[in-house]
């Protein structure tokens, strides 16, 4: 057993990039009724939004809280939130690594970032408990 550090993980995740970033000088010449403070803040950052995941991580993984948010390539705020969300349930418990040998059906693959879960009958245990 050794244990899962998630030493890239973090709660938050940006989105929708701005590719071209506008600088405070391409407003000189325009109104704040044309671009308000809001969106000339918004056009000035890399991304647009930032989503927070919500969850409450297990105490080993509470350095995520002040990591750096991701960058990612999602256009839709719900659908960052939702990945921020699924990836940091996995971590609301406590993670390890386990090492051993499996069998895997013909035909069926193991790749990088798959998470099985495995059973293991243990003397008079069924398959499963």
């Amino acid at each position: 057993m050794f244990p899962d550090n998630a030493e890239n993980l973090t709660t938050r995740l940006q989105g929708c990039r701005n590719y071209y970033p506008y600088t405070p000088g391409d407003f000189t010449t325009t109104s704040l009724t044309d671009a308000p403070l809001a969106v000339r803040a918004k056009l000035e950052q890399p991304y647009q939004w930032t989503a927070v995941a919500g969850v409450q991580l297990q105490a080993r993984y509470s350095y995520a809280a002040n990591s750096p948010p991701l960058s990612t390539l999602f256009d839709v705020l719900d659908h960052g939130q939702a990945e921020a969300r699924r990836v940091n349930e996995i971590y609301s418990e406590l993670r390890n690594f386990y090492v051993g040998t499996v069998f895997t059906p013909p035909g069926r693959t193991l790749d990088i970032g798959d998470i099985w879960n495995v059973t293991y009958p243990i003397g008079t245990l069924t398959e499963g408990q």
